[in-house]
């Protein structure tokens, strides 16, 4: 559609719906310029979204590779072991994530020695560390280093001291 005729629609829902304030000048009618720099401010959103999805999409897929090299090699290419996966992989979606957790899981299974050194999560072992709850970590099962808190004699607290 033209601006100009979304424009027009635009303007006649304003004033069909707010007849006070459109007659008393307190909504200031939509121009098709306006229209235009909208319509290109959400061209330029979904170009730079998209480029994020095939970024994303691409990254993914790198890493699905790099876990299924890794299982490949855990496994000393045995075909007897290897086709099994590959016809489990195959009633997956075709979308990278799946393939990316498929290969995840077989790392986890057949190469745990490696996934601390692969896991997505590594930028966070440190502050989950230092929380009580986290043990090890939920992605790659690696034991986290928490050393708690000291607590204070009970006597300095009771006097106020600490």
């Amino acid at each position: 559609m033209k601006a100009s005729t979304v424009a027009k629609q635009k303007n006649n829902r304003l004033r069909k719906r707010y007849p006070l304030l459109w007659w008393g000048g307190l909504i200031e009618p939509v121009t098709a310029e306006q229209v235009e720099e909208k319509r290109r401010f959400h061209i330029a959103k979904q170009a730079e979204s998209e480029e994020r999805w095939v970024k994303f999409h691409a990254d993914v897929l790198r890493r699905a590779h790099e876990y299924m090299t890794i299982v490949i090699e855990a496994v000393d290419e045995d075909w007897r072991t290897l086709q099994p996966m590959f016809d489990q992989l195959r009633k997956y979606p075709a979308a990278p994530v799946y393939a990316s957790t498929f290969w995840w899981r077989k790392l986890l299974e057949y190469a745990p020695a490696e996934a601390p050194r692969l896991c997505p999560n590594k930028q966070f072992h440190e502050a989950w560390g230092a929380l009580s709850a986290h043990r090890q970590c939920p992605t790659c099962k690696v034991a986290l280093n928490y050393v708690p808190k000291p607590t204070p004699p009970r006597q300095l607290i009771i006097e106020g001291i600490l």
